[in-house]
């Protein structure tokens, strides 16, 4: 009976390193802030890079009424514009890439508590049957 129940939890193990495997490592090497730092950081250069790109396509088509707007004295409103959307784009983007890096960090978690468990549950049947044996 007891060597049943350790190849259960040795099948069990083995299924989530098949599955799970990377992220398993990856949460035992890291820390939460980098979990979710990382994340962020990367699409806060993505968003920046779009918001620029699609300002210059913008801003190309519109060249005329662009260089009338600095003309009237009124280039720090449309600064104010342009850094208003930016930061709110930057900021929504940001949010949701916290709250989505944030529930992987918890899933991947729990993954590695139900791991550990089942790890700790193994070595105590190990324990168990030397126990026996002798």
């Amino acid at each position: 009976m007891a060597d049943q129940n350790r190849i259960r939890l040795m099948s069990q193990l083995a299924i989530l390193e098949k599955h799970d495997g990377k992220d398993l490592e990856r949460f035992q090497k890291s820390f939460r802030s980098d979990y979710v730092g990382i994340p962020m950081l990367k699409n806060a250069l993505r968003i920046t890079a779009v918001f620029l790109l699609l300002l210059l396509i913008w801003g190309s088509g519109r060249i005329e009424w662009l260089l009338d707007v600095i003309a009237q004295g009124q280039s720090a409103l449309l600064l104010t514009g342009v850094l208003a959307a930016y930061a709110t784009l930057l900021l929504v983007t940001l949010m949701i890439t916290f709250l989505a890096a944030s529930a992987s960090y918890f899933r991947v978690r729990q993954k590695a508590e139900a791991y550990q468990a089942l790890l700790q549950e193994l070595m105590t049947e190990n324990m168990e049957g030397n126990d026996e044996s002798v």
